[in-house]
């Protein structure tokens, strides 16, 4: 194993080694290997979403534990903040655009098929159409 070969010869008296050990181990133990994961039984988004969840918590030890971890330094870890980042925006996005959606429908569109429902026994007929109209309304 690379990792422990590295970290069992010691410091090498360049800045940061912990953290560049740290760096290369999760580099190796998830990415490489999680690679080999991609295939008949996973694809490559399983295998990334596996991955993201190990660095996350891993990232939270390190964070704690390696005193010059700096996760912008680290490939694996960078490109892991960006996809999480890149997820909170895209959901942020979506949740606007569903908002905005469901401000700009006038409630006529609900209201309408609403009174018809309750107006009495000979107009109470409930359709499909009706339903979805309800449905995309929320």
């Amino acid at each position: 194993n690379d990792y422990k070969t590295a970290f069992e010869a010691g410091e090498d008296g360049q800045p940061d080694w912990m953290a560049r050990k740290a760096c290369n181990y999760m580099t190796a133990a998830v990415e490489e290997c999680g690679n080999k994961l991609v295939g008949e039984c996973n694809s490559e988004q399983e295998v990334t979403d596996m991955k993201d969840h190990q660095l996350k918590r891993i990232l939270m030890q390190l964070q704690t534990s390696v005193q010059e971890w700096d996760s912008e330094k680290c490939p694996a870890v960078k490109a892991h903040i960006d996809r999480m980042k890149g997820e909170a925006v895209a959901e942020v996005t979506v949740a606007k655009q569903n908002n905005a959606e469901s401000e700009a429908m006038p409630n006529e569109t609900i209201e309408a098929p609403m009174a018809a429902v309750t107006s009495g026994a000979e107009s109470f007929s409930i359709s499909l159409v009706f339903v979805a109209a309800l449905v995309m309304a929320l």
